[in-house]
Formats: structure tokens, C-alpha cells, sequence
């Protein structure tokens, strides 16, 4: 390797003398895209291509850059994601600042790029190396890292000590340029998408195509509560007011729009570990859990304490006669198993009922007398209404109140009774 003298890595400068040594390691989790926007992980972006060869028989010395190889890789590439090169506007190159290497590296990605397109001077070039130094095996992997923070934040960063191009790089003549700056990089009419060159001394060359993660559906229409609510537990109580402080900074540090507040309550549920001393709070915006959490800190008595022995949820429902409009409606949308549950009794009901169930709960187009009228003449509607999702969690009732009424909400607890078992009685296909 050639080693820069003065201790400083000027990728596809007129000074670029060498590289720098760094030491690092990086660790990136891959994993198929289906999978996870099923389990609805946080995706920072998205691997569209990849290409891998190696010219070490053909070149001339061990250590020395193949244009030929560089750009069959890169071509690979490319054709693997099935993406139009002029769509991709930040390569993070190889960039080592060596006064050879970087014209060959540039000269094959102008190669490649500029096949059918002749716009010039849109795509950032870059190379981390002017950050810090060659990490050696890990070098690749710090490129990647750089590239898919650079889609997620939608800015560039600067490549450190440029200052004039290698007067054997001819930029004007290609798609690129590197950017001294830090710069936005703004929506365009396609995704965000990158490319990361990395090409090792024996003759192995590699080229990736990153794109930026699907936009998600908001967390409430795929399946969050109305409510959410954010539960802080510890081993005791001193413990748990740090705790319940270190989560206050923390929410004092974000934005509405910043923070998923669904996914934020889900972790706190889900994601940790319940001891005995505890915390609720519940609140539909950043604000109102804000507030929630300093009014539970500064109250006399802001826990409850589990004793340990095992205690079972007591399920409350409305009483005979509260049915009403749109009764459900936000819970069937946000809730996937309550949804299907509901569906599933809809399902068994209709053949029974004068008019399908679903449109007699949610019905907004009669008039209010009317939509009274058939909520209180269809029972079924009333218990149809109670299927609970807590039973998909494995949270079986201790106690319900009131006690069921009909054969309907039977399915929903654990006595075996099924809807099916259901028969019209009468003109009014009651229970």
C-alpha cells in the first residue's frame, strides 16, 4: 500500500498521496424485506443489487487497480437491481487517495454511468477513507455504513481534504463531482439511491445499489391502539423513578413528528423486562405522555407494586342497551385480531340477520332514529361487538362484568361455546 506522508487521505484529489491506517469493525443486519416489514423493523434502507468478481489473473501486479474489472462489477451490479443508473445521485466510492488508482476507479464508473445518459455533474462522489483511514477488511462495511446513514438522513457528508480534483480526473466529462460540503439530498422524482464501490488488493472487486426504506403505514392503521400506553417498571421504587426520569429526558428530546409513538409504547411493553414495582402512563400524543409521566412522578402514591402471586385480568364490558354507531369501528381498523374475529362473526351472522352485522353497527347513512332502532332490534350486534384480542396475547379473563348475555360473546371466553351452534329463532332471527 502506498501510505500517505503527511497523515492525511485526499480521495480523487491533486494532492492524494496515499491512504491513512485506521482500525474499526461494523456490523450491519441484513435481512429479507418481507420479513421485515412484517415484523415491522426499523429499516434503514434497502440492498437492491449486488456484484462480486475478481481479476487477479489478468493484472499486471498484485496490488495494482483493473479498469476492466471495476467495471464489469459495476455494470453487474446495476443490471442486478434492474435500476437506471441516472436515478442514483451518491456513490461512496473506493477512494483510497492514491494519484493512479482514484483516475482508474473514477474512469470505470464513468465507464458504466454514463452509458445512455449524458447529464453530467449530478452524483456525489465520495470515499470515508478521508474520514478515517483504511479500515482494511472492515472498509467495506464502514462504506456501506456511510451510504445508508447518507439515504436515511437525506444528506451527504463532506470527503475530508479536498481541495482541487487530480488533475488526471476529467469530472466535468462525467456524471460526478465531489462535494468538500455536507449537502441535502432532497426528494426527487424516484427513491433515494446509492452505490458503494469497495475493491480489494488481490484483484476482488465489489458494487452495491442502496435504496431508501419503504415508506411504512402509520403504526395505528397497522394494528396500534388508539391509546398508547407506556409501562416503566423496576425493582424498587427508587429505581424506578430514575428510570421513569431517564424516560422523561428522553421524551423532552423528541419531536411529534420525530417519534412513533406506538412503536415507543410497544418497546416499553413488549421489549422489556416487568419487575415488581410499576408505572402506567397512558397518552394519545408526545405531549399528554409528557405530562402523564411528571404528574405520575410527582404524585404521593405514582406506583403499584406486584406482590407476585398470579393474578388474572378482569374484562369489563358495556351493559345491555349501550350499543350505538360506529360502536368498534376505531378498534376493528387499528386492531388486525380483533378485526378478523369480528369479520369471523360477521361471517356466521349474516345468514341470520336481516342486514349484513357490520353495516348495522356502522351504518352512518340513516337517519338517527332509525340507526337506533336496528341496533336495538339486531341483539347480536351488542356481544358481536366483545371479541377481544387480549385472548390472541394469551391473557385469559379471571373475571368478566357483566357476565355474558347470548350465546355470541361465548366464543370469545374459555367455555368452549362456539357461534355456529348458533339457530334463528323467530321472525327476528334472535337468540
Amino acid at each position: 500500500m502506498i501510505f500517505s506522508p503527511d497523515g492525511h487521505c485526499r480521495p480523487y484529489d491533486a494532492q492524494a498521496e496515499g491512504i491513512v491506517s485506521g482500525n474499526g469493525v461494523g456490523v450491519v443486519l441484513l435481512k429479507r424485506l418481507e420479513d421485515a416489514l412484517r415484523d415491522r423493523d426499523d429499516i434503514h434502507a434497502v440492498i437492491l443489487g449486488t456484484a462480486i468478481n475478481n481479476d487477479g489473473n489478468s493484472k499486471v501486479a498484485y496490488s495494482a487497480p483493473s479498469l476492466e474489472g471495476q467495471s464489469e462489477v459495476i455494470a453487474e451490479a446495476l443490471g442486478v437491481s434492474g435500476v437506471d443508473p441516472a436515478t442514483i445521485a451518491y456513490v461512496e466510492g473506493h477512494g483510497t487517495g492514491t494519484y493512479l488508482g482514484d483516475p482508474l476507479e473514477v474512469e470505470a464508473l464513468n465507464r458504466i454511468y454514463s452509458r445512455n445518459n449524458p447529464a453530467r455533474g449530478y452524483c456525489a462522489l465520495g470515499s470515508v477513507k478521508s474520514n478515517v483511514g483504511h479500515l482494511e477488511v472492515a472498509a467495506g462495511v464502514a462504506s456501506l455504513i456511510k451510504a445508508i446513514l447518507s439515504i436515511k438522513h437525506a444528506r451527504i457528508a463532506p470527503t475530508c481534504h479536498f481541495n482541487s480534483p487530480n488533475p488526471r480526473i476529467d469530472f466535468a466529462s462525467t456524471p460526478f463531482f465531489v462535494n468538500k460540503t455536507a449537502i441535502d439530498w432532497p426528494q426527487g422524482f424516484s427513491p433515494r439511491r446509492a452505490a458503494v464501490s469497495s475493491f480489494g488488493v488481490g484483484g476482488t472487486n465489489a458494487h452495491l445499489i442502496l435504496e431508501e426504506a419503504p415508506q411504512r403505514e402509520s403504526s395505528r392503521s397497522a394494528g396500534a391502539v388508539a391509546n398508547p400506553l407506556m409501562v416503566v417498571s423496576a425493582r424498587s421504587e427508587k429505581a424506578l423513578k430514575e428510570l421513569a426520569g431517564r424516560y422523561g429526558e428522553f421524551l423532552a428530546g423528541q419531536d411529534a413528528d420525530g417519534l412513533d409513538l406506538a412503536d415507543f409504547c410497544h418497546t416499553t411493553q413488549e421489549g422489556r423486562e416487568h419487575h415488581a414495582v410499576r408505572l402506567a402512563v397512558v397518552g394519545e400524543s408526545l405531549e399528554e405522555l409528557r405530562s402523564g409521566l411528571d404528574a405520575a412522578m410527582t404524585h404521593e402514591e405514582w406506583t403499584t407494586t406486584n406482590t407476585g402471586d398470579e393474578h388474572r385480568p378482569v374484562f369489563l364490558f358495556t351493559g345491555q342497551g349501550a350499543q350505538r354507531s360506529g360502536m368498534g369501528k376505531e378498534l376493528y381498523q387499528a386492531q388486525p385480531c380483533f378485526r378478523a374475529e369480528l369479520d369471523r362473526c360477521a361471517r356466521l351472522f349474516d345468514p341470520l340477520l336481516p342486514e349484513p352485522l357490520l353495516r348495522v353497527m356502522w351504518d352512518a347513512g340513516t337517519d338517527r332514529h332509525r340507526r337506533r332502532q336496528r341496533l336495538h332490534a339486531d341483539r347480536p350486534v351488542g356481544p358481536a361487538g366483545r371479541p377481544c384480542p387480549h385472548r390472541r396475547q394469551g391473557r385469559e379473563p379471571g373475571h368478566q362484568h357483566p357476565p355474558p348475555a347470548g350465546l355470541p360473546c361465548l366464543p370469545f371466553f374459555p367455555d368452549g361455546s362456539h357461534p355456529r351452534r348458533l339457530r334463528p329463532c323467530g321472525r327476528k332471527h334472535r337468540l
